[in-house]
């Protein structure tokens, strides 16, 4: 995504302008795609970061594309000062968790949570918008408290209700059960595999999937996985990272079901 496109449609939603909820409507896509690890520079707004790799290179810390603390102050108030207006509380939700993860600020996720509830309580059968509370969930849940996973997992199921074969649903449901403890490796790759199902190509489910397998010591399935993920983008940030895991854990081992 364009981040200069973003950071503007954000300024848009701060001062209420037409432009900027038609420019934020525009990315609502890029803020349903799997969280990777906060803590790690992600965020659907900018390059995914693979499990356990190293972000891909960008602009992030621009000056330029970074809002002042009275901007957003400005923005989470006026988000607070219209509570029934779900338009403005899905929109600015969504910029702000977007925003949170460009600025590398997790202290903003609380508010985007805020936000999307509101959403989600008025509509509470919403695909859209409880994919990204999910989302958002779920990146608490990494940066705070793990207690945040379980409401996660309710919100991408009650998404699923809608949008059964959605792979970025799909792929988030699995990373509830994969970043549990203890984890239940093989509900995450339940899930993966079905979200592979709907898109054979979805970097981020076959990325999760290849290590799940390698948790569950599924060494060969994970490395014919690995090939796979190398046929559809040799430039994969998360490739060596995956090969090094398949190495270190001897992959030609017999694997255990």
């Amino acid at each position: 995504m364009n981040r200069q496109r973003f950071f503007f449609s954000f300024l848009g939603l701060l001062v209420g302008s037409a432009i900027g909820f038609a420019v934020a409507n525009s990315v609502a896509r890029t803020a349903l795609k799997p969280p990777q690890s906060f803590a790690d520079a992600r965020i659907r707004a900018a390059a995914p970061v693979a499990s356990g790799g190293e972000p891909q290179s960008s602009n992030d810390d621009d000056p330029a594309l970074t809002l002042s603390s009275d901007e957003l102050r400005n923005a989470i108030n006026r988000g607070d000062a219209n509570p029934s207006d779900r338009a403005l509380q899905l929109n600015l939700g969504r910029a702000l968790y977007l925003y949170a993860g460009h600025a590398r600020d997790a202290a903003l996720l609380p508010a985007a949570l805020r936000f999307i509830k509101r959403a989600v309580d008025a509509q509470p059968r919403d695909p859209e918008a409880n994919a990204l509370l999910g989302n958002i969930l779920f990146d608490l849940a990494q940066t705070s408290d793990l207690k945040y996973l379980a409401e996660a997992r309710q919100a991408y199921l009650e998404a699923l209700q809608a949008w059964p074969s959605d792979p970025d649903v799909l792929t988030g449901l699995g990373r509830t059960y994969h970043f549990d403890k203890p984890p239940n490796a093989r509900s995450a790759i339940a899930a993966y595999e079905k979200a592979l199902k709907a898109d054979a190509r979805h970097e981020a489910a076959m990325q999760n999937l290849i290590n799940a397998l390698l948790d569950e010591r599924r060494h060969q399935e994970a490395k014919r996985r690995l090939e796979d993920l190398r046929q559809i983008n040799p430039a994969n940030a998360g490739l060596s990272n995956l090969q090094a895991r398949l190495a270190q854990a001897g992959g030609a081992q017999q694997d255990r079901r």
